[in-house]
């Protein structure tokens, strides 16, 4: 593996603690049992020799399109008009992070965990409370967030 930094080596060691605590869920097993060490053993071989790439930011910004498409066709244009001015205000801000295109790994993550974007309900923000950019994250400004 060679020499790690002290960054490389905090990260080795959550890594570890998590797939530790992933393997005694999924797994009948406790720490220190044989089987436990060999689950181990393939979840970090997999995690260090992965197949999934890095996002690709022009997918993503097809799928936003798409999305957007979708609700304008939908005839849910303030939706339409508020996901438009998100992305944009979220693509604008510079993340402090270790992964390359941060706001497009958000962007991805967000819209795979919205499932269903056109059956959620839109409520406005408070037209007297809210400051463009901090509508969503509970007052916080979107570039305030990190990552």
């Amino acid at each position: 593996m060679g020499t790690l930094s002290e960054f490389g080596w905090k990260m080795q060691a959550d890594r570890e603690r998590l797939c530790s605590a992933l393997v005694c869920k999924l797994l009948p097993v406790q720490a220190g049992d044989a089987n436990h060490d060999l689950a181990m053993e393939y979840c970090l071989q997999n995690l260090e020799q992965h197949r999934y790439g890095d996002v690709n930011p022009l997918a993503v910004e097809e799928l936003y399109a798409s999305l957007s498409d979708r609700l304008g066709s939908h005839a849910q244009l303030e939706k339409q008009r508020a996901l438009s001015r998100l992305v944009k205000s979220l693509l604008s801000c510079h993340l402090d992070s270790q992964q390359p295109e941060p706001q497009h790994n958000t962007l991805c993550l967000v819209y795979w965990l919205a499932r269903r974007p056109l059956d959620s309900a839109y409520i406005p923000p408070d037209s007297e409370g809210a400051v463009a950019g901090q509508d969503i994250l509970y007052g916080k400004s979107l570039c305030a967030v990190a990552l």
